[in-house]
């Protein structure tokens, strides 16, 4: 009885030990992850801390300019991917509310491969264009970085500098993603897809691609914009809510961005799982064997 009880223990610390490396795998390439879990609903995000980086030291920094207010309404809760409580998201009013998040180094723009989702929930727009999260893209005329912005009709539009020039995966007509409702938004860049380097998703779906000329991406030392783009006077600031923005270094599938369902175990794990059960099972039974010829 002890050995089938040690067996038994062992098999589920190993079925653990895999389950656990599948999610650290997951996760190992998310650069930044900015929840806005850090207030309280309907209080204003203000102060040093307010807007913290979950993942790592990207923090809002010096503090949120404006008075972006947390609300209770969010994209999803748990967070699908995760399983995460999320209890709040960000309200920017279109009028001077933004987050800066210092990226000296220029993590947050890698060249090869990189994607970037959230969560957005906004109403109709009157000016043409509005910047949601932003990596200091354009304005500088050196042509890199990468944005999402919406434009009046509610199209959602996806850029990516490659140095000499921006391309933009675009929504079709009458995706209108500015219509009161939580859409889940990603963006993904891969330098070695020749022909659709960018590729943007709503809800989950595949909505439109399109090349950078062949040419990986090139990033900056500027800031992250959450809420505006970085110019002095075309602030293109945002007017809607976001939530959970999440950066990550390398090209996700929709079954790994965070509002897709929490993945079942792939073949070869649970495979492997199997094989385990029944090194341990044939293990035991030669045990009991032994000690049944041996009484």
């Amino acid at each position: 009885m002890v050995g089938k009880l040690r067996s038994c223990v062992v098999l589920a610390a190993l079925m653990t030990f895999i389950l656990a490396s599948i999610s650290a795998d997951a996760q190992a390439s998310v650069l930044a992850y900015w929840r806005f879990e850090e207030g309280v609903a309907d209080g204003t995000a203000s102060g040093a801390g307010s807007v913290l980086d979950s993942v790592g030291t990207f923090h809002g920094n010096p503090e949120p300019t404006g008075e972006p207010v947390y609300r209770s309404d969010v994209g999803a809760n748990p967070v699908p991917l995760t399983g995460a409580t999320n209890n709040l998201s960000l309200e920017f009013d279109g009028a001077g509310d933004f987050v800066l998040a210092p990226d000296a180094a220029n993590v947050l723009n890698p060249a090869a491969a990189f994607t970037v989702e959230f969560w957005m929930k906004a109403g109709a727009q009157v000016k043409f264009l509005e910047t949601l999260v932003d990596k200091s893209h354009g304005f500088f005329g050196d042509s890199t970085g990468w944005a999402f912005q919406t434009q009046s009709s509610g199209a959602m539009r996806f850029a990516v500098g490659n140095g000499s020039s921006f391309h933009e995966a675009i929504s079709p007509m009458g995706a209108n993603v500015r219509d009161n409702m939580w859409h889940h938004i990603a963006g993904v860049f891969d330098s070695t897809a020749t022909g659709e380097e960018l590729t943007l998703y709503i809800d989950g779906v595949f909505s439109d691609s399109t090349d950078n000329g062949g040419l990986a991406a090139v990033g900056n030392n500027r800031d992250i914009e959450i809420g505006r783009a970085r110019h002095p006077t075309d602030t293109r600031f945002y007017d809607g809510l976001l939530d959970e923005v999440r950066i990550s270094g390398g090209v996700l599938a929709p079954s790994q961005f965070l509002n897709a369902a929490v993945p079942e175990p792939s073949g070869f794990v649970l495979l492997g799982m199997f094989g385990a059960g029944l090194f341990f099972f044939g293990r035991q039974r030669k045990q009991d064997r032994t000690a049944t010829h041996s009484a």
